[in-house]
């Protein structure tokens, strides 16, 4: 049966309770320990990616070292081709992979059907990478609509999923199984007795579960509270945005620069169990969510230096070029997850970034296009002669070094 696929990009949401005589960074580290699934996630200093084979019956899943350079696979036999050949040892072969989390040293992945034993359904399983032990945590069992996000969390994996009208009751429900593989052949427990009508996403903070509304608004589940206007629940705290209004372009800015301006916002955090009383600013004028890798949170401030051209989104078939990139580069700050300071801001020349995917203390990697080599032309910016090939082969994951600001392109082996 055709299978609908809902896969949001959630970010990473950890918590746990506050230990007692702890300082402000000794909590954060202690709580961080909900691990969100994207196609490609940071733990324990390495970033790992599901490659571009979608599907794909050999689909590995691989990592890249930002402090040394070096790459390599789930699966660490470095003759393996992960399911190519017939090779069925591989702990990979026959996986599907959608989506991954990981938390330490240890990977979890969720598989669309095994083309080993020709079993459709979705299945969960966890890796410990140090040890090469692989273990499968739970399936699932529909096989008409896949979950639609879902992390581990204070070890339990938790998932959301659409109910079949045709068998169920038409509504979302959350539920949670032991990460160890313990209730492989137990139903998992549902989080949400009665379903979700009204739902777009979930945040876990610990064992709390937090549901978004489709208005934007959080629910705690425990007792009803809602903040709105939340990005995420994090660490005991509740991000916001308040404030939203235009982005203010420079009077000087050239008519043949200027767009129509991005809406920017406030981005607030606020104690969980705070009230409005402990909110304080991160930052101002900012347009994107907040990313967070470890202790680090990183924003885009709203710069019109760095937003007035137009993205690739359109093509000549006629003439094989390609209309409005940006090549004015991205800016990102970066605050300390405990303390809520900035600590630094980066800033990239000729390039346009699609998103940040790891950071750390002197390295961020971005997801994005290098177009140093492009020249723009016209009003529209268009770049004559380049076709969609040479955006191909300018698209690649990047590290930016905090100290220095140099940027070195990541072995495509990490990603392609």
């Amino acid at each position: 049966m055709k299978k609908s696929v809902f896969l949001l990009c959630c970010i990473l949401l950890p918590a746990v309770f506050m230990l007692a005589g702890c300082s402000a960074k000794t909590q954060i580290e202690a709580k961080s320990l909900t691990a969100y699934a994207d196609r490609t996630v940071q733990a324990d200093g390495l970033i790992w990616t599901r490659p571009d084979q979608l599907h794909s019956s050999f689909n590995s899943v691989r990592w890249y070292d930002p402090s040394t350079g070096n790459t390599g696979s789930l699966h660490s036999d470095p003759l393996c081709m992960h399911g190519m050949e017939d090779q069925k040892s591989c702990p990979l072969a026959g996986k599907s992979v959608m989506s991954i989390a990981a938390q330490g040293s240890t990977v979890w992945f969720l598989s669309w059907g095994d083309a080993t034993t020709e079993d459709l359904r979705c299945s969960w399983y966890g890796c410990d990478f140090a040890a090469q032990k692989m273990w499968q945590v739970s399936i699932f069992e529909d096989t008409s609509y896949l979950p639609l996000n879902w992390c581990v969390s204070d070890g339990f994996l938790w998932y959301s999923h659409f109910e079949d009208p045709s068998f169920g009751d038409g509504k979302t429900h959350i539920r949670r199984t032991p990460a160890d593989g313990s209730g492989l052949n137990e139903e998992a427990e549902d989080m949400t007795p009665g379903g979700l009508d009204d739902y777009f996403a979930f945040f876990v903070d610990g064992r709390e579960l937090y549901v978004e509304r489709t208005d934007g608004s959080v629910c705690r589940m425990s007792d009803g509270w809602v903040w709105e206007h939340v990005l995420v629940v994090r660490d005991g705290f509740v991000y916001q945005t308040k404030n939203s209004r235009p982005m203010e372009m420079p009077a000087d800015l050239p008519e043949s620069e200027r767009t129509t301006p991005l809406r920017v916002y406030d981005l607030w955090r606020t104690p969980v169990d705070g009230g409005e009383d402990g909110a304080v600013l991160l930052a101002e004028g900012v347009c994107s969510s907040p990313r967070f890798f470890g202790d680090l949170i990183v924003v885009t401030p709203a710069d019109p230096k760095f937003f007035y051209s137009f993205l690739p989104t359109k093509r000549s078939k006629e003439e094989e070029r390609i209309f409005g990139v940006d090549i004015s580069g991205g800016r990102y700050l970066i605050f300390d997850a405990a303390t809520g300071e900035k600590t630094g801001e980066i800033t990239a020349e000729g390039f346009n970034f699609y998103g940040i995917v790891g950071a750390g203390e002197d390295w961020i990697v971005a997801h994005g296009l290098d177009c140093r080599d492009f020249e723009p032309t016209g009003e529209l910016k268009t770049l004559e002669g380049v076709t969609q090939e040479d955006m191909t082969a300018h698209k690649s994951y990047f590290r930016i070094d905090r100290k220095t600001g140099e940027i070195t392109r990541v072995d495509p082996a990490f990603w392609q």
